[in-house]
């Protein structure tokens, strides 16, 4: 009798005009006398004309601070409520700060409500707020969200809240009531745009995706607000990485292959027969006592790139050993030459389960820093789980790299959240990362910038100058497959006007050497090889740099360096190790992995950029013809390289937490 009474009372719109009000006056309240921090609120949220869909949980709806956040910055904000008597104290309690509510839900009158919204989403300056877990069972994220993204090709910004001090109601959404005088955060995630032509399919991934994201959010909008206990049940559930789960069943069942694969590249000459073990997790080096560092680079790039982070952790952490690891038996043999004291270099196992726990397990690193672009579904899951913390540096996603993540959007979120930090090379870098699910992306700097000039034989310089003599030189450095025939002809071209030219040229692969000499002969040309240490006399037309670790001395004999990689569609290379040591730069217009530090060249007056042959000719020719030409072009290479040389110091303070022993 006493429970029909209530509810009939319940019904009255006096009765939750009532309950809405003191809700109202309770979270007004609650926001006035605590201290807030919100993060990721970007101005577009808050400014201009930008419309969005803001999703949160349920139980964490009146109480998201985000919202008090934008009405009072006198925004158009809409919430879509349900029809039922809860729903109508929710529209009570939200109308005093100004937001208005869309009625509707998942089961009444929600296809007319979602096409209200899609409308609204089309014009400027709307943000609609959604809590996809509408009904029960709470913390689970229904597809209506993802079809009103998709529908009206607007953004999903998910919202989460939490408070030091509060109350968890025993409801079907677990409704979390913060206390007054409190802590409280609220993190928003960057802008997430659903794809136009999902289909039905690629609607259930995205929703999976998104609520796993959101859960996560929330857990760690709970961890920040300094909770003991974790306030969202749902997000008590062990997460579970699918994508990775079954990329680690299919290494099982293909293991034959890879075998074969490997087989293929030992018969090559691609894998090091002498240290092959490594690749299958067998360390051939004992573990350093203390704390080691593990720094993983695919391969000759990434590795050089990492030496001054090496340097400076062994300069500012003298007790920490640092563990290296690539996959390419050049890039091995760089790294021992160039690693002193506390770093040793490894090969990286082959990503299969055995050899990856007989790894991790034996080197237990204290701290794993991945540089660049290379995921390894199952060590970078293995490393997670041994709870070891793991870092991106020098992040790049490239245009390929993107179109192809973004494709695989469950397996890219789960990678990427990973990482406990993710440093992007520039912030275009750092945005793509984002958008392909890491968590709060930064970007510091390109570590590259930090690297010293490259090495060099100082004896051998002077040596291989009194060779040259006074001939003219450039040097063409990382050259690929389909720039040699190139380099030959502009060789000729320019040969034409300065008799005496000598052209240096460095291939990225010298494995690629006989097949190189053999296309500049066919041409006429006269070459020599370093390899076979001949010797360049007056007659020589190219002097073929078939070795490894002496571009220091190849970019130092020439006036002019033109980097390879960049007159065909593969991406370019590094343009920082001959600015360093102040050549007049050129490359051509393929250097997509490194367009925003081209872009910063060019406008510096370090680079010039050409798109064929003939303009590689035109540039060669005057630099090399007029010194006070040369000579600005050297400068402005140098001064770009060092304007931005201290990267490491914005770098470092975000490795100390993990390097510095905390008694």
């Amino acid at each position: 009798m006493k429970i029909r009474i209530l509810k009939k009372i319940g019904k009255s719109s006096f009765v939750q005009t009532l309950l809405g009000r003191l809700l109202c006056f309770y979270v007004l309240l609650v926001y006035k006398t605590s201290r807030w921090t919100i993060e990721g609120l970007r101005d577009e949220y808050v400014n201009g004309n930008f419309s969005f869909l803001s999703a949160f949980w349920h139980g964490r709806c009146i109480t998201d601070i985000f919202l008090i956040e934008y009405a009072r910055l006198k925004k158009k904000i809409s919430v879509l409520i349900s029809l039922h008597r809860d729903g109508r104290i929710m529209a009570s309690a939200m109308s005093p700060i100004g937001v208005e509510t869309i009625d509707g839900s998942s089961k009444r009158g929600g296809v007319a409500a979602a096409l209200e919204i899609i409308k609204m989403l089309k014009l400027p300056g709307n943000m609609i707020a959604i809590a996809p877990d509408g009904h029960e069972p709470g913390y689970k994220m229904t597809d209506g969200v993802i079809i009103m993204a998709k529908k009206s090709q607007r953004p999903i910004v998910l919202s989460a809240f939490s408070v030091k001090r509060g109350i968890l109601l025993k409801t079907w959404d677990s409704f979390l009531m913060p206390f007054p005088f409190n802590k409280g955060v609220v993190l928003l995630s960057e802008p997430i745009y659903i794809p136009a032509d999902l289909d039905k399919d690629g609607v259930e991934e995205w929703r999976r995706m998104l609520e796993e994201r959101l859960i996560e959010l929330t857990k760690e909008a709970d961890r920040r607000a300094g909770t003991e206990r974790m306030f969202l049940n749902a997000g008590n559930r062990k997460k579970k990485n699918k994508a990775i789960s079954l990329y680690r069943k299919a290494t099982y069942v293909f293991y034959p292959l890879i075998a074969a694969y490997l087989a293929v590249r030992k018969a090559r000459g691609k894998e090091d027969l002498t240290r092959f073990g490594e690749r299958m997790g067998y360390a051939s080096k004992p573990r350093p006592e203390g704390k080691l560092v593990w720094v993983h680079g695919a391969s000759v790039g990434e590795t050089l790139s990492a030496l001054p982070l090496i340097k400076k952790i062994q300069e500012l952490y003298p007790s920490v050993h640092v563990l290296v690891t690539s996959g390419t038996v050049t890039s091995a043999q760089l790294m021992e030459k160039r690693l002193a004291g506390t770093a040793f270099h490894q090969y990286v196992p082959i990503d299969c389960m055995p050899q990856v726990t007989r790894f991790i397990d034996y080197w237990k690193p204290d701290l794993a820093l991945w540089l660049e672009s290379e995921f390894w579904p199952n060590i970078l899951s293995v490393v997670s789980e041994r709870k070891i913390p793991l870092m991106l540096i020098n992040g790049r996603v490239s245009d390929k790299s993107l179109v192809r993540w973004k494709k695989l959007p469950r397996l890219s979120w789960e990678l990427q959240g990973l990482f406990v930090k993710s440093f992007g090379q520039t912030p275009e870098d750092a945005e793509r990362l984002r958008a392909i699910g890491a968590r709060n992306p930064a970007c510091v700097g390109n570590i590259k910038f930090a690297a010293d000039p490259l090495p060099v034989d100082d004896d051998e310089l002077k040596r291989m100058k009194q060779q040259i003599g006074f001939r003219t030189c450039w040097t063409a450095g990382s050259t690929h497959a389909g720039e040699d025939e190139i380099i030959a002809s502009v060789h000729k071209e320019i040969k034409e006007k300065i008799p005496d030219v000598l052209t240096i040229v460095a291939p990225r692969h010298p494995a690629r050497a006989d097949e190189v000499e053999n296309l500049f002969k066919k041409a006429g040309l006269t070459v020599a090889r370093r390899s076979r240490k001949e010797k360049i006399d007056k007659e020589t037309d190219v002097y073929l740099a078939d070795t490894i670790g002496e571009m220091g001395l190849f970019y130092r004999l020439g006036d002019a360096a033109f980097v390879g990689g960049s007159m065909i569609p593969f991406g370019g290379q590094n343009i920082i190790e001959p600015a360093r040591l102040g050549k007049a730069i050129v490359c051509g217009q393929y250097m997509m992995n490194f367009r925003e530090i081209v872009s910063r060249a060019r406008e510096a007056g370090a680079l010039s950029v050409v798109e064929t042959s003939q303009d590689l000719v035109r540039f060669l020719t005057d630099v090399l013809t007029d010194k006070k030409l040369l000579s600005k072009k050297q400068k402005n290479a140098l001064a770009f390289a060092e304007a931005e040389s201290n990267v490491l110091d914005r770098l470092m303070p975000e490795l100390d937490v993990y390097l510095t022993d905390r008694k």
